[in-house]
């Protein structure tokens, strides 16, 4: 188990991490870009809604890469089954 301290919009965290630390790292640094982000945009927002706009963008950013990587794989999937039924 390891300590690690991030720090997101200014603030320190301690955490408790097993052997993904790297990790831990990451994706603080993304959730800490994302609210700097959001910040720039917004800056007369409060923390919390900051904090709140930019776990929205987050899971959006994710869900949209998510049905991309979905709608890929069907395609793909359409596309070999065509190729099969001509062989058959």
């Amino acid at each position: 188990m390891k300590n690690l301290a991030v720090n997101i919009f200014g603030n320190e965290y301690k955490i408790k991490a097993d052997n993904e630390g790297d990790f831990i790292l990451d994706v603080a640094k993304i959730v800490d870009s994302k609210m700097r982000e959001v910040h720039e945009k917004h800056p007369k927002l409060s923390r919390l809604e900051t904090a709140d706009y930019a776990c929205l963008n987050l899971v959006g950013d994710f869900l949209r890469k998510d049905k991309e990587k979905t709608e890929w794989a069907k395609a793909r999937i359409d596309l070999l089954i065509k190729k099969l039924e001509k062989v058959t």
